[in-house]
Parts: structure tokens; C-alpha cells; sequence
């Protein structure tokens, strides 16, 4: 309600609509705990765990800034985006190219470090193709979480593996990997499908952002 209702009210911008949904989530954590004494605790292990979360973002981030100069100063970002226009790629073409390159990342990669290392050397050739950085952001953020499915490495089905071997959860049932791979398998395809329908009609994932009276 704060974050979405603060939003497209007009009432606050994304980063103020986080920090004031933040500060009322400590009174939640009030109310909610104020029976049980333990809410000091409860605020505690948040307080530890956020800073230990945004110091990691941080330094992230401050890679990404090295990153971005030293991408700039070599002229690698300059050069890909060249590359792209004498392919005579399209926007579409484009993407389709980058949607099998985010696969083949994610067989090997993290969601983050693939951002990392892809898109400080892509924002020139969105900027020459007209693509919104926005609808970018959401592309890059869906490809990063369906590319950990595939294999050979696929983290997230890895993950997922290591839960199954509780035998809490598989009933006594060995479940390979394999099988946690071809179980994920079925829904690739209908992801897919989704992202297609994002690349060529764009507007429907920047169509709420676009209507917020607080962008």
C-alpha cells in the first residue's frame, strides 16, 4: 500500500516511497512484536543483516563504476556498439541475440555479476537502437533468472537439488538432478514465450511505470 499507493498517487518518488515503506515496516515490527518483548531483537537482526546486504550492494556497485570507466577509456563500449551498428541489427534482432547470450551466461553465472559484466558495454548500443534503459532493466532482470535454469551448471536447479535430498521433502525418494533439470524444462519454453511477447510489445512492461504520478 505505501510503496504502490505513495507511487502512482504522486505522493512519493521509488526511493521515497522504499525508505518511508522501510521506516513503516519498523512499526510493524512494533505492534506486531510488542506482546512478546522482541522487538528490539527483531530490529537488531534486521538492522545487521540490511547493512551487511547494502555494504555487499556498495562495493558492487563500485565495481560496476570501475568497470564502466574502464570499458569507456578502452573504447570496448564504443567498439561493441559499432560492432552492432555495422551488423545492421535491429532492435529485435538484437534482443534475440542477447537472449540466447543471457542462456548461455546463465549456465555459468549469477543473475548480478551477468548484469556486471554485460550491460556497462551494452548502454551505448541501447542508446543507438532506442531502447528504453527501463524496459531493458526488466529484460535483463527476466533473462538473469531464467538463464540460472539451464544447464550444464544452472545454479537455481542446483538449489533446489540440495532441498530434495532432505528427506523431509522427497518422501524418501532419491531425485536426481537430471530430474529437477527436466522438471524445470517444462516451464522454459512458456518463459520464453513471455519474454518474445515482451521484446515485441514493449509498452506492456514499462506501461505502470509510465502512468506513475511520482517517476
Amino acid at each position: 500500500m505505501v510503496i504502490i499507493g505513495g507511487m502512482f498517487s504522486g505522493i512519493f518518488t521509488a526511493t521515497e516511497a522504499g525508505a518511508v515503506a522501510a521506516l513503516c515496516s519498523v512499526g510493524v515490527v512494533f505492534i506486531w512484536k510488542r506482546k512478546t518483548g522482541g522487538a528490539s531483537r527483531a530490529l537488531l537482526d534486521g538492522s545487521i543483516g540490511t547493512v551487511s546486504t547494502v555494504g555487499a550492494v556498495f562495493l558492487l556497485l563500485v565495481g560496476v563504476e570501475a568497470l564502466s570507466r574502464m570499458m569507456t577509456l578502452t573504447g570496448i563500449s564504443n567498439g561493441f556498439a559499432d560492432l552492432i551498428t555495422d551488423m545492421n541489427l535491429g532492435r529485435v534482432e538484437f534482443l534475440l541475440l542477447m537472449m540466447v547470450v543471457y542462456l548461455i551466461l546463465g549456465a555459468f553465472m549469477d543473475p548480478l555479476p551477468m548484469m556486471v559484466l554485460t550491460v556497462p558495454i551494452l548502454i551505448p548500443t541501447l542508446e543507438s537502437l532506442d531502447i528504453s534503459m527501463l524496459w531493458f532493466g526488466a529484460f535483463v532482470v527476466f533473462m538473469g533468472e531464467l538463464a540460472i535454469l539451464s544447464p550444464p551448471v544452472g545454479i537455481l536447479a542446483m538449489i533446489v537439488h540440495s532441498i530434495v535430498k532432505d528427506p523431509k521433502v522427497n518422501l524418501g525418494k532419491d531425485i536426481p538432478l537430471k530430474d529437477v533439470f527436466v522438471a524445470a524444462a517444462w516451464f522454459l519454453p512458456m518463459a520464453i514465450v513471455v519474454v518474445l511477447i515482451l521484446i515485441f510489445f514493449p509498452e506492456i512492461s514499462t506501461f505502470l511505470p509510465d502512468h506513475s504520478s511520482g517517476g
